[in-house]
């Protein structure tokens, strides 16, 4: 089985989906779309919008 990996999951929905990036972040179990920033930020080195304007 392999290991389910969020900020694969996240960045993907980022860059394929037409949803905001608060929708993807309470889609993705964050309080607010603050909280998915932070993690992104610390986990990947990267904001949202920067994942998203990569479409």
């Amino acid at each position: 089985m392999r290991k389910f990996q969020p900020e694969a999951f996240t960045r993907n929905l980022l860059r394929n989906s037409n949803l905001s990036i608060a929708d993807i972040a309470m889609d993705c179990g964050f309080a607010h779309q603050s909280h998915l920033g932070n993690h992104l930020k610390s986990s990947l080195g990267v904001s949202p919008s920067n994942t998203a304007n990569q479409r």
